[in-house]
């Protein structure tokens, strides 16, 4: 039998060397206090095409970075919430994830940011990254955008018409949210300033049967570029049906609509130009890519074998590289509690980083939304992707 006065007497020691010995080297990244980070996802419903896979590529980020010795010693948990696509749910999982989880950071995937930005704001939670889809990113100084934002994507669509030679343009944009409509004014007005009118312009929705009507307006009209605007399925469903038509035009598609299937269908097979607002899923040489698809092999193997597989899960490991940057540059030592203050700080040290050339330059500035206005290219032609103006990215102001 082993008396209480021993049974402590050896529990003190081993309290007493452990505490020696944490003293002797950095503490693990399991033993200092984690970084909380909250993933909120439409991930059901009209734009879920879009992202399959974010919940899974920044998971393996965070366990990438935690197998590495995390973040200046810092472990990284990930809290993920699917709003299911509607909007009183994703303001009830935010406002859990700041109030119970206690997050520091949030990572904005969602068709309904608006509706809890302000709670975020009030709680002093910065979003770092995400899917870039609404003006928040370039207009709320608490919101770091990881790559090009809305503003610039607008001007790249009509850019991309131009470079592909149309002289006249299309424009098939989503019914689901009042941002996509909310864009057409002003790519009306650049289109007519570059010399590549807009002739036709129409919603197209997510749960429509076809998109012949639609297709033949267009054909109609004599457009050589039609730019599409909608979840990834959609475009595919909606440039097949084109094709079906006998239109094939230079089909223009921003990133987060861009997908590995893309290759097999029709018209977009051979007429696809995209806009990027990070570094190509294609790419394959860039140091950052390589470590992106060895952490998806080991953790998440199904996210590169999804047809789906795109530009959005560039999005999300660039979103986690954004937030492991702001920490290193605030300088938090492993001892320390990351919050979200020291997180702002980190992100305002940043001027011009890369973050390994997978990102256009981000410089963020106080008191000031944050632009991103420069982009990546993407072509594929006869079912290849390929990048025809090499990595440099073009910008537009």
């Amino acid at each position: 039998m082993v008396r209480k006065g021993s049974l402590l007497v050896s529990m003190l020691s081993i309290f007493v060397i452990s505490s020696l010995l944490s003293g002797c080297g950095p503490a693990p990244a399991s033993a200092v206090s984690p970084i909380n980070v909250g993933l909120i996802c439409s991930c059901t419903g009209a734009y879920a095409s879009s992202l399959v896979g974010d919940e899974a590529t920044y998971k393996a980020w965070a366990s990438a970075t935690n197998t590495a010795g995390g973040i200046n010693g810092h472990k990284v948990d990930v809290f993920f919430s699917d709003d299911l696509t509607n909007p009183a749910t994703s303001r009830s999982e935010v406002e859990t994830m700041i109030l119970r989880d206690h997050v520091v950071a949030i990572v904005d995937d969602s068709g309904f940011d608006t509706v809890w930005e302000a709670f975020a704001n009030e709680h002093n939670v910065p979003v770092v990254g995400g899917n870039l889809g609404g003006s928040i990113f370039n207009t709320d100084p608490d919101w770091f955008p990881e790559g090009q934002t809305v503003n610039a994507l607008e001007a790249s669509v009509v850019v991309a018409a131009k470079k592909a030679g149309a002289k006249r343009t299309a424009f098939f944009y989503c019914a689901e949210t009042p941002g996509c409509a909310e864009s057409v004014p002003y790519v009306r007005t650049l289109a007519r300033t570059l010399k590549t009118p807009l002739v036709y312009t129409t919603q197209i929705a997510y749960a429509a049967p076809n998109y012949v009507a639609q297709c033949l307006a267009a054909k109609q009209s004599g457009a050589q570029a039609l730019i599409v605007v909608e979840a990834a399925v959609v475009v595919q469903h909606a440039v097949a049906d084109c094709a079906k038509q006998g239109y094939t035009p230079i089909d223009v598609v921003d990133g987060s609509a861009v997908a590995l299937s893309d290759t097999s269908t029709p018209g977009l097979r051979d007429n696809l130009l995209a806009i990027q607002s990070d570094i190509p899923f294609s790419v394959r040489a860039n140091p950052g890519m390589k470590a992106m698809r060895v952490a998806l092999h080991r953790y998440a193997p199904s996210v590169l074998t999804s047809p789906l597989f795109g530009e959005t899960i560039v999005f999300q490991w660039v979103s986690g590289q954004l937030l492991a940057a702001a920490v290193k540059a605030a300088h938090v030592k492993s001892g320390e509690a990351v919050t979200s203050a020291e997180i702002k700080t980190g992100l305002y040290a940043l001027h011009g980083d890369t973050l390994g050339a997978m990102a256009p330059p981000l410089t963020f500035k106080k008191g000031a939304g944050h632009r991103v206005d420069c982009w990546f290219w993407m072509r594929l032609k006869a079912g290849v992707f390929t990048t025809p103006y090499g990595l440099t990215t073009t910008c537009y102001r």
